[in-house]
């Protein structure tokens, strides 16, 4: 099995978990999920993020956001 994040192999748990910081920029966001099971069979899953910044956030001398979102499968 190989699940992949925006191209990027990424670690999945023997029970199909996983989680992958990814940080956002500011405007749209595309988080591209590939999945390739043992068998082959291939699924790919596209996630779109508008991310609007805070404006106390533009305001601080530093433009990276305080907290990294995760990305998890639901369910």
């Amino acid at each position: 099995s190989e699940l992949r994040l925006n191209g990027a192999a990424i670690s999945v748990t023997e029970d199909g978990r996983f989680e992958e910081p990814y940080l956002l920029t500011p405007g749209e966001n595309r988080i591209v999920l590939d999945a390739t099971d043992r068998y082959g069979r291939a699924r790919q899953e596209t996630i779109e993020i508008i991310y609007i910044e805070d404006e106390a956030a533009s305001d601080a001398t530093s433009s990276t956001p305080s907290s990294t979102p995760k990305v998890a499968p639901e369910g």
